[in-house]
């Protein structure tokens, strides 16, 4: 009678294990992504003149795709290798001057495109010789900046977020190191396709892929001056 009890129980947990196995398998493939998601921080430098301040600076969402491009005509185009960028978190150091202080402001677009929500704005500034100005920010999940953009020339041309420095009491043309990380999440196209968005390479060797300055002249809006040059261990051009 036992032995009749054991080898039910068995029978039991056999059937048990055999549902669960049929109700796990999936039925059909699960949805795959098609296009390479590349996340990268990139680091930048800036010699910031205190002559000059205060110097805003206005980043769009084509800047971002152009980071990196692939030369496509030599010494004229750089094409870009990513349709659409994510910010997931910028950081800025600003190092203390000699004398003064230096402000750093670093602001996220709430509004565009038909998506509301506000602005997001950190800010910090340097004290003594010691301690630099610090930001670190993160956009908003449901405002304009914390959403996958376009980095089309046609629509990539929204300011997604903006830099001010400030110099107060340094003496004219004090030049101020700063730093800045940005770390993106960047969706790349299937193909090299001609409707692509495309800048100016000062010179380039063709195929040859380049990294750009932050504020370059993709989109051809907001500051275009290349003053935010990307790391000297990577290849650069103008």
């Amino acid at each position: 009678m036992q032995n009749n009890k054991r080898s039910n129980q068995k029978t039991r947990r056999k059937q048990k294990a055999a549902q669960s196995a049929w109700v796990v398998t999936p039925l059909k493939p699960p949805e795959y992504l098609s296009n390479t998601l590349v996340s990268k921080t990139f680091r930048f430098q800036v010699s910031f003149n205190s002559s000059s301040s205060p110097t805003t600076y206005n980043i769009t969402p084509a800047k971002l795709g152009a980071l990196q491009v692939i030369c496509t005509a030599t010494n004229a185009t750089g094409t870009q290798l990513y349709e659409a960028a994510k910010i997931r978190r910028i950081k800025i150091w600003a190092s203390p001057p000699p004398t003064g202080m230096v402000n750093v402001g670093l602001t996220f677009g709430g509004t565009a495109l038909g998506v509301a929500g506000p602005n997001r704005t950190y800010s910090d500034q340097s004290i003594g010789m010691t301690r630099p100005a610090f930001v670190d920010g993160v956009p908003g999940k449901l405002t304009q900046a914390g959403q996958w953009q376009s980095c089309a020339t046609n629509v990539g041309t929204n300011t997604i977020f903006t830099m001010l420095f400030t110099a107060v009491g340094t003496g004219a043309g004090t030049l101020i190191p700063i730093t800045i990380d940005v770390d993106l999440t960047l969706r790349m196209t299937n193909d090299a396709r001609a409707t692509n968005n495309t800048c100016t390479l000062a010179s380039a060797i063709l195929t040859q892929m380049y990294y750009l300055a932050l504020d370059n002249s993709a989109g051809a809006t907001g500051s275009v001056n290349s003053d935010i040059a990307p790391d000297r261990n990577l290849i650069f051009a103008a």
